[in-house]
């Protein structure tokens, strides 16, 4: 093989070649190096290569290692990784493989390096020493040193064919590309090409030993249709001696081969065409991958009902924006991209948008704007909660900003339209409430002059002895004392619920306590015994917990039967809320009338004689359900009624305080 051919053939491998003398001046490279480094060949052999394209702070490592593979005092194998300094002055990193070159003499006469960009560790310091163990360095070893002694040759200038052809031999041995040589043994028939030449990594590219299929013909080393079609291209080659970039091909089937290459044909003496070839399987299943990931992506964002919307940092001209952006703002996509908010909004508008842009790049924070109106092309003025998110680039500066709009126009409508309603509702309560106290005034001062006029007619009958007149009038004071109660409970039921409660923080316990200082009188009366568990520390309107606590209380005292009053409260945690039991041993509730108690003047009937208006209970049920609770009634096992109500506390405590008792 001539210089001219072998030259050009080491041109057309994708790896790097520079071959360094004793002195660590360049004596030969490849065109590869010269397309990595920007320097013209010329430029280059015959200068100090570690002066003139090793950095600086490499540069001395780099050296050392040269050295010690000149001096032998290291393996005559080396693995090393460096940067090179191109003449643009960008730096690549570079993995080498390097072996001595013997001269004649058996001295070193220099190192054959090959260089494989962006593989290898991740290290930028220069590592050195044998990296392959046992046979495989040794192989190793060899190769490289007879790589060297032929490139040496070349050097002294003895071109004899064979030394070029086992420098390309070992080159193409070392090499991470695959590469195959196939013949053409007849011009006039593209089937004839017949293997002549493999190296290693062809058998790692296509997982299968194919330099066990050296002198078959191409039929019975690809696959059909494959073989055809490649041969019909390598016969083009060799015909026109013009190289032939294939692109990415697939070798379909099941076997150890199948996947994809990225694969080239060249021109070689002797009607051969040389085929370099890189599995790039896991390449293309990687952006395949990335591909179905951005599309699932693209997929969601698109039907996400808010908007989102993409700007470059620099300038906030927006550069993506999904479906929901083009139905709210009233422009088609291609309209808006590369365009900034002054191109569509009112100018005071667009500065407050660009004004919080600024602000989330300057603060490289998220920014929640609960309310801005945005001028649409179709919808007029609508209401966004918008949040906006500076995206960094890799050293941490803003590269874009993120928009996530949420149109709530008609949620700022409903709640416009609710405290609308709640101002109404508040004035509506307080002029029922200034109604009911004057209902309550203009009806009291009648019954109370009727009451004083009844009881002097008493009075006065009891006087003449008139015992029927007596008992009559005094029938008539009962039920006027009768009507100014139920007039008390009527306020008393329409001022639950007339403003919302605070609620506070309240002791049951001591509620309960001050109730049943109320009630004394009663409790005395009936000789009763009161007493309760453990009660908690809750949040409820204190007013109204001792509205609860005095109705049924009271009313077990009312309702009791032949046995004097045993009442018990007690209290246990739920879920969220508080439940509370009123226990007695009174009469009950008869059934079907469980329900039917809570409602406005119901009563029992077994309540006839016994004092109530049949109010409350039905006060009780609204103060529950203002709580957030619900109220019933169930059967005491043991004789009465058992009254149980809940008051929703979602952030109470979980314990209850100590138990009592009261009695008369």
């Amino acid at each position: 093989m001539h210089a001219r051919e072998l030259g050009g053939l080491l041109d057309r491998f994708s790896i790097l070649v520079v071959a360094l003398g004793r002195d660590g001046r360049v004596t030969r490279i490849n065109r590869r190096t010269t397309e990595v480094l920007g320097y013209a060949e010329a430029e280059i052999v015959g200068r100090d290569w570690f002066g003139l394209v090793v950095p600086g702070e490499e540069a001395e490592a780099a050296r050392r290692a040269f050295d010690g593979l000149i001096s032998g005092g290291v393996e005559p194998v080396a693995h090393c990784v460096t940067r090179v300094r191109a003449r643009s002055g960008d730096a690549r990193r570079i993995e080498w493989h390097c072996a001595v070159i013997p001269g004649a003499d058996g001295r070193i006469d220099g190192v054959l390096s090959l260089g494989d960009e962006g593989t290898g560790p991740q290290e930028s310091a220069v590592e050195s020493g044998a990296r392959d163990p046992g046979a495989r360095l040794g192989r190793r070893t060899a190769e490289l040193a007879q790589a060297g002694a032929l490139l040496q040759s070349e050097v002294d200038h003895r071109r004899s064919a064979q030394a070029r052809a086992r420098l390309f031999t070992d080159v193409a041995h070392h090499m991470r590309v695959g590469v195959v040589v196939w013949c053409l043994r007849d011009p006039s028939d593209p089937a004839s090409f017949e293997l002549v030449h493999t190296n290693p990594a062809a058998s790692q590219h296509l997982s299968v030993p194919i330099d066990r299929a050296l002198g078959r013909r191409i039929s019975e080393v690809l696959p059909s249709p494959l073989a055809s079609d490649h041969a019909a291209i390598y016969a083009e080659v060799v015909r026109t001696g013009a190289s032939r970039d294939l692109g990415e091909v697939r070798i379909p089937g099941d076997g150890p081969g199948e996947g994809w290459y990225l694969v080239e044909a060249f021109p070689l003496p002797g009607r051969c065409v040389g085929i370099s070839f890189t599995n790039v399987t896991r390449r293309r299943e990687a952006e395949e991958e990335a591909w179905r990931n951005a599309t699932f992506l693209d997929t969601i964002v698109e039907h996400i009902p808010d908007m989102i919307f993409l700007k470059d940092a620099r300038d906030l001209r927006f550069v993506r924006l999904n479906r929901a952006a083009e139905q709210l703002l009233g422009y088609d996509r291609r309209e808006l991209i590369g365009r900034s908010d002054f191109d569509f909004f009112p100018e005071e508008e667009a500065r407050f948008f660009v004004d919080k842009d600024r602000e989330v790049l300057r603060g490289r924070a998220v920014v929640d704007i609960p309310e801005e109106p945005i001028h649409t092309a179709l919808k007029g003025v609508r209401w966004l909660h918008t949040k906006k998110i500076p995206i960094p680039n890799a050293d941490g500066s803003p590269l874009y900003l993120l928009g996530i709009s949420e149109d709530v126009t008609e949620r700022k409508r409903a709640e416009e339209a609710m405290e609308r309603q709640r101002q109404e509702l508040a004035r509506s309560n307080a002029e029922l409430d200034q109604f009911a106290s004057f209902v309550s005034h203009d009806l009291r001062s009648p019954l109370q002059l009727v009451s004083v006029s009844l009881e002097a007619l008493e009075e006065a009958a009891r006087v003449r002895g008139d015992e029927a007149g007596r008992r009559l009038v005094t029938g008539a004071r009962e039920g006027v004392e009768r009507m100014a109660a139920m007039i008390e409970d009527l306020l008393a039921y329409a001022r639950v619920g007339a403003t919302r409660p605070s609620r506070p923080e309240v002791d049951a316990e001591a509620v309960l306590r001050s109730v049943l200082a109320e009630l004394a009188p009663q409790v005395s009366a009936a000789s009763a015994r009161i007493t309760w568990g453990p009660l908690p520390t809750l949040r409820a309107q204190p007013v109204h917990l001792a509205q609860l606590f005095r109705n049924l209380v009271g009313n077990a005292i009312k309702f009791r039967s032949d046995a004097p009053p045993e009442v018990h409260v007690s209290a246990e945690r739920l879920p969220g809320a508080w439940a509370f039991r009123v226990r007695d041993n009174g009469v009950g509730v008869p059934p079907g009338h469980e329900d039917r108690i809570f409602e406005m003047f119901q009563r029992a009937p077994d309540s006839v004689g016994r004092p109530g208006s049949g109010v409350g209970l039905a006060i009780c049920k609204k103060v529950v359900r203002l709580h957030g609770g619900e109220i019933g009634v169930e059967p005491n096992p043991s004789g009465g009624a058992v009254f149980r109500f809940t008051i929703a506390d979602p952030e109470g405590t979980e314990e209850a305080n100590g138990a009592g008792a009261a009695s008369a």
